[in-house]
């Protein structure tokens, strides 16, 4: 692959073709002729670019750790063994006061509350609590004028039909599953503390959901899976979940510390790459011979091959990796709450998965927030981190997982570079997706930038 980069494109060629990406505006193109002519690719950028007008932020999302115990042992969990958190369950008193501090800092013109009870271990263990809670949010939104919704991801091991029922009558109440593959993949990545397997008993759960919703398009069926070295075959756990009756897929490469030798790190880099490079293939050739299941069901933003493709459609402009920041410029400051089961360390942002680490405690419940620690937080856009300036890709990625960061530098101004390569490499992947989607298949491409746009919170002109 040959490529060249300025400050305003990024341009390169490979057996398909010639490919160009308008950096300031997230933009993929197609020249006509190849590398050679810099001047001429960079006039590309000068074609007008459609852009969506910008819409108030019109919720607040926080997520509620409802509990750090789980009766799983996954490979990948940072709660396993060594981690003190393990254990502990938020009570409802703490979880009715998080409730109102959220409340109480949420912009006035703002109406919906998105609570996420997806936490550092299963919800099901402390669901009792999360049934009142849910009720308790319900019966105070008159008073409150504003809507809650809630949703959280569980192992499924714990669902039994008398939990379904309670959590069916919540309407405002979405679960998605987390599962990994096939059966051998599940169970080497997931086993209960004891060693057994969980995969069966995961579907036997599945299948009571489906059997109780009777397929509610309100209700479809979601499912997260981490893609390691067990299941880099992407397209079979494509295959596999929506087999098994998924119709939201969200994949990503393992997060988590330097030597797991089934994570992404440099030694296993070109075997991720070429695990996406071959669903990039498997998504093109589907969709040009007329299935298109694949493509509805990725997940579209949150998955790791959809996120560059989306932000590309829209011609987006991430300053931060994470969705749930606002965009810079729009007046809104960091709003994403991460608290703590004790309520003690009430964490904003990065998010639950830096919950315990001090320098990221952004104050607790009884004492307030810590806007000084805030504003750190939120002036780390990818512009203002030196490694990010950069790189090209810099305004799709958004200056990469702040937990990653840590976890692999210690710093969360320093990216992982093993993780940044990976994403540059779907992110040209993604680019070629989506010329070849809105050259080859119009209404797919149209239907595509439709789900994404439903699926941001916000739209936004950048720098007009």
């Amino acid at each position: 692959m040959n490529e060249i980069c300025t400050d305003r494109i990024y341009a390169f060629a490979d057996e398909e073709g010639t490919f160009v990406l308008d950096i300031a505006n997230s933009r993929p193109l197609r020249p006509e002729g190849g590398l050679e002519d810099v001047a001429a690719l960079e006039k590309l950028c000068d074609r007008p670019v459609e852009r969506t007008r910008y819409a108030p932020l019109d919720y607040v999302r926080a997520q509620l750790c409802v509990t750090h115990a789980c009766n799983l042992r996954c490979l990948y969990c940072e709660l396993d063994g060594e981690n003190p958190r393990a254990g502990g369950n938020m009570d409802l008193a703490t979880a009715k006061k998080a409730i109102h501090r959220i409340l109480s800092r949420k912009p006035r013109h703002v109406k919906k509350i998105v609570i996420s009870l997806t936490s550092n271990g299963e919800p099901l263990i402390n669901f009792d609590m999360v049934d009142s809670l849910i009720s308790y949010c319900n019966g105070i939104t008159a008073v409150e004028d504003c809507a809650f919704s809630f949703n959280f991801a569980t192992n499924g091991t714990l669902l039994t039909k008398p939990i379904l029922d309670r959590i069916l009558k919540h309407e405002n109440l979405k679960i998605f599953f987390s599962i990994d593959g096939s059966k051998s993949e599940h169970d080497t990545l997931r086993p209960y503390a004891n060693g057994r397997p969980s995969y069966d008993d995961l579907m036997s759960a599945i299948r009571l959901y489906v059997d109780e919703t009777g397929g509610l398009a309100s209700r479809q069926l979601g499912a997260s899976t981490v893609i390691t070295t067990h299941n880099l075959d992407i397209p079979a756990v494509y295959r596999g979940l929506i087999g098994a009756g998924f119709g939201d897929v969200l994949t990503r490469p393992v997060r988590g510390r330097p030597g797991w030798d089934f994570a992404l790190n440099a030694e296993t880099l070109e075997k991720y790459k070429n695990a996406y490079t071959g669903f990039y293939h498997f998504l093109n050739e589907t969709i040009d011979n007329g299935e298109t299941i694949y493509l509805e069901s990725m997940a579209p933003v949150y998955d790791f091959f959809s996120k560059p493709a989306c932000i590309m459609i829209l011609n987006e402009k991430r300053l931060y990796t994470c969705y749930h920041v606002p965009p810079a410029g729009t007046g809104f400051v960091l709003g994403d709450y991460s608290i703590t089961y004790d309520g003690d360390g009430s964490v904003i942002c990065p998010c639950r998965d830096v919950i315990g680490i001090g320098e990221f405690k952004g104050g607790s419940l009884d004492g307030g927030i810590d806007e000084e620690v805030i504003a750190g937080i939120s002036a780390l856009t990818c512009e203002a981190k030196p490694d990010c300036a950069k790189c090209w890709a810099r305004y799709i990625c958004g200056g990469g997982c702040f937990f990653q960061s840590y976890y692999a530098t210690g710093d969360i101004a320093k990216p992982d570079v093993v993780m940044c390569e990976m994403i540059r490499h779907v992110t040209r992947l993604a680019l070629k997706f989506l010329l070849h989607l809105e050259e080859a298949h119009p209404p797919l491409y149209a239907a595509m930038k439709t789900r994404t746009m439903k699926r941001l919170p916000w739209r936004c002109v950048y720098g007009v």
